[in-house]
């Protein structure tokens, strides 16, 4: 079971004069992730930033809305699972992020949704803050999405989780890494791939006989190049076997 942090209290933090808190000469930076969900594969780019951090020896922590179990493919994932907290909603997820908040803390919005750039402007005082951008979303906005789904949206959630022009706007004026050079293209910043543990090669398939097999794990939309992958792997369905699994 994931813990909810008391956010009963509130750290202040030293201000400097490039704004948000004050770091010690050569100490070490504290991560404070703070996404939407735990539920959702969003959470997979909050992992993927957690791998890195591990390596580099920077201590992590993600704070996500509790929007139901965590995401199956990171649910036995002990390690990770001791990094991450949970909040009831925006408001407990800003008070449990200001307790966290310290001289050492860089805040990173995991998803530049809304409600997220909106919470991370105001934490800005208290820490710098960097917005992680892995797929065009702010670019696509409502999408597909009919007019009678964006009321329903908009009268249960209210109108600031939807304001994608402006988040779009107020990205480009903060500090930013995203996934991939064509993102950085669109937003700046430093690149930071997508990463995963390292895992040893399996010895036990027979080339000529096993079925070749190939997970997809995201949201199966045409910018994230499923169509071609699936032209990879209909090309190589001529000279073997194989099958593409889908993990949305």
């Amino acid at each position: 079971m994931l813990r909810r942090v008391s956010s009963s209290t509130s750290v202040a933090a030293e201000s400097g004069s490039a704004g948000g808190a004050r770091r010690k000469e050569g100490s070490l930076s504290r991560l404070i992730a703070i996404g939407s969900t735990i539920r959702r594969n969003r959470i997979g780019r909050a992992f993927s930033l957690w791998l890195t951090a591990r390596e580099a020896g920077l201590p992590f922590r993600y704070i996500g809305i509790d929007d139901g179990p965590v995401w199956e493919p990171l649910r036995e994932h002990q390690e990770f699972r001791s990094d991450v907290r949970v909040a009831s909603g925006i408001a407990d997820l800003e008070q449990q992020v200001a307790a966290e908040v310290g001289p050492d803390a860089v805040l990173m919005i995991c998803k530049p949704r809304p409600e997220l750039v909106s919470l991370g402007r105001r934490l800005a005082r208290s820490a710098p803050v960097i917005v992680d951008i892995d797929d065009p979303e702010l670019e696509v906005g409502w999408g597909a999405t009919r007019l009678r789904s964006k009321a329903a949206l908009v009268a249960r959630y209210g109108r600031s989780r939807f304001r994608f022009g402006w988040a779009k706007r107020v990205v480009k004026r903060m500090n930013v890494i995203t996934s991939s050079p064509i993102l950085q293209s669109r937003y700046g910043g430093e690149v930071v791939p997508h990463v995963r543990e390292a895992a040893p090669v399996s010895t036990a398939h027979d080339r000529d006989s096993a079925v070749f097999r190939v997970g997809f794990i995201g949201t199966p939309r045409p910018y994230k190049g499923i169509e071609e992958v699936r032209a990879a792997m209909a090309g190589l369905a001529t000279e073997r076997e194989v099958r593409l699994c889908i993990t949305a």
